[in-house]
């Protein structure tokens, strides 16, 4: 069936989106990119409208993952999930992922590699730790091994440690012990390391300052 588009009108309350009139009434909206290329008093077609709707769709749905990942880097797990909350299809989330990865915009491994590289700088913490967070996000084993190949338990732990020295400077000498060892803990590192760590500590943690 086809159709004359009789106006189209730029949206106050949407930037970017053109609301399209078929036929007299108001019949859909479309990103600017695409209602550019119409004009009225022009025919269309359903399926054209469909064929319009659905390239729309999949703008949006890029266009909210662009968004995303202005943040930070994103795991595709993390990005389908984001999009299939906010009720994205499935055949335009699968598309608005592929173009993404063919564009490098989206990659497990570059991904899993910058967050172990975050991790050590900003918030040091176990191998094991590391490898649950990523799990989490969706990313292979074999993309995890690879990022934590050269990741050094005691290194990070000793960092860890390093980091939190400064809290500890107002606390008891008889709490330090207890207080780093939980630190530690609770970023996974495991008792063997956490004892090394102690150890290198231990005249900073028995000092009174003075």
């Amino acid at each position: 069936m086809s159709h004359v588009i009789t106006a189209l009108k730029a949206q106050r309350a949407a930037r970017g989106r053109v609301s399209v009139y078929l036929d007299g009434a108001f019949a859909f909206s479309l990103s600017a990119i695409y209602a550019v290329a119409l004009k009225v008093g022009q025919e269309i077609n359903d399926a054209q409208v469909r064929a319009l709707l659905q390239a729309d769709r999949q703008e949006r749905a890029q266009e909210r993952v662009l968004r995303l990942l202005a943040y930070r880097p994103r795991s595709v797990q993390e990005v389908r999930s984001r999009l299939q909350r906010l009720g994205v299809t499935e055949d335009v989330i699968q598309q608005t992922v592929e173009r993404l990865q063919q564009c490098g915009l989206l990659d497990d491994r570059a991904f899993s590699q910058a967050w172990v590289q975050s991790r050590q700088e900003r918030s040091p913490r176990s191998r094991r730790a590391i490898a649950w967070e990523l799990q989490r996000k969706g990313v292979s084993n074999e993309h995890i091994a690879e990022a934590l190949k050269d990741v050094d338990d005691y290194a990070a732990a000793l960092s860890a440690a390093r980091r939190y020295s400064k809290r500890l400077a107002v606390v008891e000498p008889s709490q330090r012990r207890r207080r780093l060892s939980a630190y530690l803990a609770r970023r996974g590192f495991d008792f063997a390391v956490i004892e090394e760590v102690i150890a290198a500590f231990s005249a900073d943690l028995s000092s009174d300052g003075t």
